[in-house]
């Protein structure tokens, strides 16, 4: 299972046997190309090709019950240099791949396999270079770049030109996804015939990818149709059979994953660009029966960050209840109050905010009473019982 949105969570555990206590290896999956990518910060992005691949076992102890990946290593050839430091051109490059999930339905995972390789130099890791993010390739020669947006402008193109060759729906989807975050309104045109095609997950991928890029209403409208439908038919545990049988897939892990830039914790910038889509973010806080993450992240939190007046009053009433994860949700959501009043509270370091937030909480309270938001009979004590 190597396409990144069967993952539901991007931390795998591996449990051991008895009074051993567990331990657990971080999984890093193909990331989003425009946060991969940022506009201005140093990257290293080369082309080639896997030239060697190396396996051993992972070597775990006996009493392990469910066995971890095996340890995996390449060679990169790399024949050019997009961005960053052109020394590595023409040269074999070590990279370790063990925590990290290879798409191999975009770029299989076998020697002379051809890509482009985002690549970002951690060195608290064992290697100084770490891939973030892996993308199919027609050629390995490309002339060097001159910032991070030509980066994303030439690979937004080199995808395009794949899917327009490419026959398989369920490769088409994930092209388009991953084209998605960093097309411009201008290289959409080709996307919208995949609107008709009877694929719904292939129709959702082209769907977002339009909507993000355009940010046009009737885009947005249909999105929301469909969101709609979808969060009033879909149980929390159902699953998806139908992309690729006989994998199943999380039924809303790969909704979010479509709809990505439901998703707004990023950067400012970023929440900024996905303003149009608030009615979306309401949907989704609004869901009953979604589980409470997925609420936060994809509603109620985007709420605090682009909510209008009119959401207050839901807001509100989350602060009391259960969608409320961790006591810093509590103060975000007094922060959009305060936002969208003008306020002026401070937004304080979490532990700040649990000897003294009852103070902020009442100041939002006068207020929407003030404002008849909300009436006395709605105000509710602040929680300080999760320190």
């Amino acid at each position: 299972m190597s396409d990144p949105i069967r993952l539901n969570t991007a931390i795998a555990c591996i449990v051991l046997a008895g009074i051993t206590p567990a331990f657990g290896t971080i999984f890093l999956v193909n990331e989003r190309l425009d946060h991969a990518i940022p506009r201005n910060a140093l990257k290293l992005i080369i082309a080639g090709e896997i030239a060697e691949i190396r396996r051993e076992p992972a070597g775990l102890p006996p009493r392990v019950i469910v066995t971890g990946p095996d340890k995996i290593d390449i060679k990169f050839a790399v024949n050019s240099v997009l961005l960053g430091n052109q020394s590595f051109a023409k040269q074999k490059i070590p990279l370790p791949l063990t925590a990290f999930v290879w798409p191999e339905e975009l770029v299989p995972l076998e020697e002379g396999s051809r890509c482009i390789l985002v690549l970002e130099d951690d060195r608290w890791m064992s290697s100084p270079l770490c891939v973030r993010s892996v993308v199919p390739a027609r050629t390995t020669t490309f002339a060097a770049l001159s910032d991070g947006e030509a980066a994303k402008n030439l690979i937004a193109h080199e995808l395009l030109e794949i899917l327009r060759v490419e026959a398989s729906p369920n490769r088409q989807r994930l092209l388009i996804l991953q084209a998605a975050p960093i097309l411009s309104a201008a290289q959409t045109s080709r996307l919208v015939p995949f609107l008709q095609s009877d694929k719904i997950w292939l129709r959702r991928a082209a769907l977002a990818a339009l909507a993000y890029a355009t940010k046009d209403e009737s885009y947005i409208k249909t999105i929301e149709s469909d969101l709609k439908q979808f969060l009033e038919q879909t149980a929390p545990n159902d699953l998806v059979t139908d992309i690729e049988p006989p994998n199943r897939w999380a039924a809303y892990a790969l909704l979010f994953k479509h709809y990505f830039f439901l998703s707004t914790d990023w950067s400012a910038e970023e929440t900024q660009m996905v303003a149009p889509f608030l009615p979306l973010f309401r949907l989704v806080a609004k869901a009953p029966h979604l589980e409470k993450v997925h609420r936060w992240q994809r509603g109620i939190g985007p709420l605090c960050r682009l909510g209008t007046k009119e959401d207050l009053r839901f807001l509100y009433g989350c602060c009391g209840r259960e969608e409320i994860l961790f006591p810093s949700g509590r103060q975000e959501i007094i922060m959009a109050v305060s936002r969208v009043l003008d306020l002026g509270l401070e937004n304080w370091a979490e532990k700040e905010f649990l000897e003294r937030g009852a103070q902020q909480h009442q100041a939002v309270t006068d207020a929407l009473i003030h404002e008849g938001i909300i009436q006395a009979s709605d105000a509710h004590n602040h929680r300080t019982d999760d320190k």
